[in-house]
């Protein structure tokens, strides 16, 4: 059993009888057991119903999914002061992530924290995979190898409680599971991970997305309806055709016309013929506040989520930073702490005897392009660097491997041995004239990455 619940049993058993006192439980003061499930008119918002609003707003969609494959599009790079891997650690981790796809993995996972608040994500070890009977409500051993890993459907995730007295003088919650036959199934928190995003104290599980916007999505799809109705109703304007004491023959054979839509209609008859063409609402302001409030739960730009039109220039590069700044948070602070701890299990469970294993390995994850133009600029800014580490008028500072990584990843641990090359010294005089050098190099990347930015304009709009 892991250490979730094996350290203190000990004590438990003897206190057992005290467990009714708060006291001894910080861990679950102004804890919900259950799902976070806001009233939306006069239902619950459960997950069912979060997935069911989700699917009616295509810009929410378009910014989920667009949001979870920039984060994980480019990739995580393992190492250790720069040096990834190798040997049979290597062989571990590549193994483990090809095994379970890992980066689609992880995108379904955001995607569900998006719509349903969290990801419920089901380990399988490798010890029991010949096994076809799994106790799933059983604790695992600390020497047993994560293999594979499913994502659950947050919908048939029911809440956290109790299994029985045992569990509960142990302190330790089953997640309730309802399979596809509808069995219910208690899975020991061992075998599975709940990963939120978005999570406040008053809950085990996250926040949705769908919950936060369940308004505004409400709303969306009442517009997207009536300016529907509006352009079937009104969209060629209503037409009411009179004759001068008309029969009913004559109003049959009028209707019947009428619904043949004829370009033209002529008659030696008093017919008097009027298209009304009502002022239609301008949607946009709506549209616009509906975008505004999908942007800011995402936390995404605007022009990000609707696009920039292809040759439009703009000053929305400067939200791309903040984009970006975003994604690294997440990666970090979700994502990272979850793949760390799958990796020190797999070389956990791979140590014998003396061979002690850690993963004690930094994960960094590659930056995400957004667009052609902030790669360009990108790029310029980093030879840029380069060229000044390199040195024309001195010594190198780094070598040409250094160099090649900042080209690749931006800014890198620079090696500790590069203190021993020889760099000359120079004169007041001599470090005026590199930096008065430095400016007219400055003033020229400038130049050049104007050019580029007017050569890409001129080729978006070709």
């Amino acid at each position: 059993m892991r250490k979730t619940a094996n350290d203190a049993d000990s004590v438990l058993e003897n206190k057992s009888k005290d467990f009714d006192d708060p006291m001894l439980r910080p861990d679950e003061w102004g804890k919900e057991l259950d799902k976070f499930e806001p009233m939306i008119g006069k239902q619950k918002l459960n997950s069912e119903l979060c997935r069911k609003m989700a699917l009616t707003s295509p810009l929410f969609c378009k910014g989920v999914w667009k949001k979870s494959m920039d984060t994980f599009r480019a990739g995580v790079f393992i190492n250790k002061e720069g040096n990834e891997p190798k040997g049979m650690q290597k062989v571990w981790i590549d193994s483990f992530n090809k095994r379970n796809n890992i980066y689609s993995l992880l995108k379904s996972m955001k995607i569900c924290n998006h719509i349903y608040g969290f990801a419920p994500v089901y380990i399988r070890y490798a010890e029991e995979i010949s096994s076809n009977e799994i106790k799933h409500d059983s604790p695992v051993e600390d020497a047993y190898e994560p293999f594979k890993i499913y994502l659950l459907d947050p919908e048939k995730v029911k809440k956290f409680e109790y299994k029985n007295k045992y569990w509960k003088n142990r302190g330790v919650h089953h997640l309730l599971y309802i399979t596809s036959s509808g069995k219910e199934v208690y899975i020991h928190p061992d075998r599975f991970r709940l990963v939120s995003e978005k999570k406040l104290p008053f809950s085990m599980f996250g926040i949705s997305d769908v919950a936060i916007l369940r308004h505004i999505i409400d709303s969306n799809a009442d517009i997207d309806v009536a300016m529907g109705k509006i352009l079937k109703w009104f969209g060629y304007g209503k037409i009411e055709w009179r004759k001068v004491g008309a029969d009913k023959d004559d109003k049959q054979w009028m209707k019947k016309v009428m619904e043949n839509h004829p370009d033209v209609i002529t008659s030696d008859m008093d017919y008097e013929l009027k298209v009304h063409n009502p002022e239609a609402i301008d949607p946009k302001p709506f549209y616009d506040y509906i975008t505004m409030c999908i942007a800011a739960v995402l936390i995404m730009p605007t022009h990000i989520l609707t696009g920039v039109r292809v040759g439009r220039v703009t000053g929305a590069e400067a939200g791309y930073s903040d984009y970006h700044k975003d994604i690294s948070d997440v990666q970090a602070l979700v994502y990272t702490p979850f793949l760390t701890e799958l990796y020190q299990m797999i070389f956990t469970a791979n140590s014998t005897g003396k061979n002690k294993y850690i993963f004690d390995y930094t994960l960094e994850w590659n930056p995400t392009y957004v667009n052609e133009m902030a790669e360009a600029e990108l790029m310029i800014k980093r030879a840029d660097v380069v060229e000044k580490l390199l040195g024309k008028n001195h010594g190198p500072i780094i070598e040409l491997d250094e160099a090649r990584e900042i080209m690749k990843r931006g800014f890198i641990k620079f090696d500790k041995e590069a203190s021993s090359l020889d760099l000359p010294k120079f004169s007041p005089k001599d470090e005026m004239k590199n930096l008065h050098d430095s400016f007219a190099n400055l003033e020229m990347k400038k130049s050049q990455l104007t050019k580029l930015k007017e050569e890409l304009n001129d080729r978006n709009t070709d």
